[in-house]
């Protein structure tokens, strides 16, 4: 920059070095932040040009954003900035700021981690607080558009799988990207970030929606989880809150009555065969599965239909009682039941079992004596005023799968399929249920007239 004159303007420098030509010849970005402000201020005061003016405005009032935070009084109180200039700069910033919010665009493509970052960064640095964003997109990984699911400190029990996926199929989304910020500036995820990530990649492979990348957002730098192949589905990572003292809640997901519905029942049952697909129905694990989330488990599955499965694990009794994981419920106190872990979908909510003489309020049958759902009323009956027989069980989390999936699970060989009976349920001890079900499986007719995969047979025959 030359040397200027005392009262010199710019109109007094040499064109090639006045701020507005140059923006001409080689564009807005070959200016610094000063000569911008220079084009804007258009002129400066007696012994300084504008380009002096804005270093002053610059050094003043900490830089640019400085600049964008302060009020027109403040502005007005560096020398050569009056009222119009101040008006002139809050619109111009003001506008810059309507432009990076700005949604993206419908039909949009990212074609890099770079490229997300690129256009959230701006909008995500001087934020004072975490923001958790997630992108939906089209079978053709095109933008269908973004939304804010949360703001504020980012815990699991904000930033729900339920909420996020709920946005996703209202949208018919078939693919998602997650993005967060850290305002410390560090983007590199802490452990809750990637137990969240596990859930949501678990949560949604049930819902047959991808889960393309979790990008966190830092102080000028980024980290992908598909850059880093972090995206990989593990969850039991899910399950790591209930060991640091979460607090679980029960689960109205299946009594709402949105999610599935007008369910058929399983089939009549078949004398020395097994049963098939349907609700009341046991999954038993095979021998070579080795996903560790249903690794020797027993599913029973409790609701089927053209929208999927959902049921829970029944023989996979955790370290902690009911009466820690629900603490503010009284009734509980001084009991010692069991929570087991239903599976690794919402491990956050519970879900009960009931076996009762007579269908209680808000639950649906399962199977003769067994039901879903409940409300406190019933739980309180049943711990309280139990008639014979009576008892329940409560399962945090539970197993779902998207239409179709069970059934390749099953054509593969994973699962066979067993007839549920409240014993197995409420009775058998859970951690000998599954190997006791491998022997109700183990007669060849049984073998051969379900199963087609032949690992069962090579693991489950002498």
């Amino acid at each position: 920059m030359p040397k200027q004159a005392k009262g010199g303007g710019i109109h007094r420098w040499p064109e090639s070095e006045r701020p507005r030509e140059r923006l001409f010849r080689e564009g807005p970005e070959a200016l610094s932040d000063a000569q911008l402000l220079a084009i804007l201020l258009r002129v400066g005061r007696a012994e300084a040009s504008a380009v002096q003016v804005a270093m002053d405005l610059l050094h003043h009032l900490d830089g640019l954003q400085g600049i964008a935070n302060r009020g027109l009084g403040e502005l007005c109180g560096v020398r050569g900035v009056g009222l119009a200039k101040a008006a002139q700069l809050k619109a111009a910033l003001e506008l810059g700021k309507r432009a990076l919010t700005t949604p993206l665009s419908t039909g949009t493509r990212i074609g890099s981690s770079r490229d997300l970052f690129d256009y959230y960064y701006p909008r995500l640095r001087d934020l004072r607080h975490e923001v958790f964003k997630i992108i939906l997109l089209d079978a053709k990984h095109a933008i269908i558009r973004d939304a804010t699911v949360s703001e504020g400190s980012l815990t699991l029990s904000i930033v729900h799988p339920r909420e996020v996926f709920n946005l996703a199929v209202r949208e018919s989304a078939a693919a998602v990207i997650f993005l967060h910020n850290h305002p410390s500036g560090d983007p590199q995820p802490s452990s809750e970030d990637r137990a969240l990530t596990a859930r949501l990649v678990a949560a949604g492979e049930v819902l047959g929606i991808g889960v393309l990348d979790h990008l966190i957002v830092g102080d000028g730098r980024y980290v992908s989880f598909a850059d880093r192949g972090w995206l990989e589905p593990d969850r039991r990572a899910a399950y790591g809150w209930l060991a640091a003292g979460g607090t679980l809640v029960l689960c109205g997901l299946v009594m709402s009555g949105s999610l599935f519905q007008g369910r058929p029942a399983a089939a009549e049952r078949a004398p020395d065969s097994l049963p098939p697909l349907g609700k009341g129905v046991f999954l038993v694990a095979s021998p070579n599965l080795a996903d560790p989330n249903f690794r020797q488990t027993v599913v029973l599955i409790c609701e089927y239909g053209p929208e999927g499965t959902l049921g829970v694990i029944v023989n996979r009794p955790s370290e902690f009682l009911l009466s820690e994981a629900l603490p503010k419920l009284s009734v509980l106190k001084g009991t010692s039941y069991v929570l087991f872990l239903g599976g690794p979908v919402q491990p956050s909510g519970i879900l009960m079992l009931f076996r009762v003489g007579e269908k209680p309020v808000d639950t649906r049958h399962v199977l003769e004596g067994v039901y879903l759902g409940g409300n406190m009323a019933t739980l309180e009956r049943v711990i309280t005023q139990p008639k014979p027989t009576e008892t329940f069980r409560a399962y945090a989390g539970y197993a779902g799968w998207a239409p179709g999936q069970l059934e390749f699970e099953m054509a593969m060989g994973s699962w066979a399929t067993v007839h549920a009976d409240p014993a197995s349920i409420f009775d058998k001890d859970p951690i000998g249920l599954w190997s006791d079900m491998l022997k109700t499986l183990s007669a060849p007719r049984v073998i051969h007239s379900r199963l087609a995969h032949d690992t069962w047979t090579r693991q489950i025959l002498p």
